[in-house]
């Protein structure tokens, strides 16, 4: 809670077997200073960095809080870097998180593969989801996630839209009492 960082503002993680479960990961802010200069760009709340060397390498995050973190560069709340088809990111919250460039809520660059299941991702501001890695992200699985009421759009980049596609869907989370003004 509460970091801030050139890269990374909250968590990264970076190949071998890494595993980020139940975390509240919220309100980090990555200010970058030379923006898509660096080998992370950006990632307010989470980087998931694979290691496309070591393909034994998994990266995941399950079950975590990932809300209002801040990217000056991509990835306001989670940005996936090389994944390789062991990269997981299952069951987050990721809402009212902020990015200047690609992605408010999830973006993907320099990566083709990995599971993204059962997520919400909701209230960012810029895309929900945002890929630079063309293909539509057909190496990835995008399923059951709830993708809604994202500033610039659910999806944009180089993926189409997934609602309505294997259980994607495009609905009010129905929060209890979630706000965006730290309450």
């Amino acid at each position: 809670v509460h970091n801030t960082a050139g890269d990374a503002g909250g968590i990264l993680v970076h190949g071998g077997r890494s595993y980020v479960v139940q975390n509240v990961i919220w309100h980090n802010e990555c200010n970058d200073a030379e923006p898509g200069q660096t080998l992370l760009f950006g990632g307010g709340g989470l980087v998931m960095r694979g290691d496309d060397q070591d393909l034994t390498s998994q990266v995941a995050a399950t079950n975590n809080l990932i809300i209002e973190n801040d990217s000056n560069d991509s990835g306001g709340g989670v940005i996936m870097l090389e994944t390789t088809n062991e990269c997981y990111l299952l069951n987050n919250v990721i809402a009212g998180n902020t990015a200047a460039s690609d992605g408010g809520g999830l973006a993907f660059d320099s990566t083709d593969e990995g599971v993204v299941t059962n997520n919400i991702i909701i209230g960012n501001d810029g895309y929900g989801i945002h890929s630079n890695i063309g293909n539509n992200l057909m190496s990835f699985q995008t399923a059951y996630n709830d993708v809604y009421d994202n500033s610039l759009g659910n999806y944009g980049g180089s993926i189409w839209t997934q609602t309505g596609i294997l259980g994607n869907i495009s609905e009010p989370a129905l929060f209890v009492a979630w706000t965006d003004d730290d309450d």
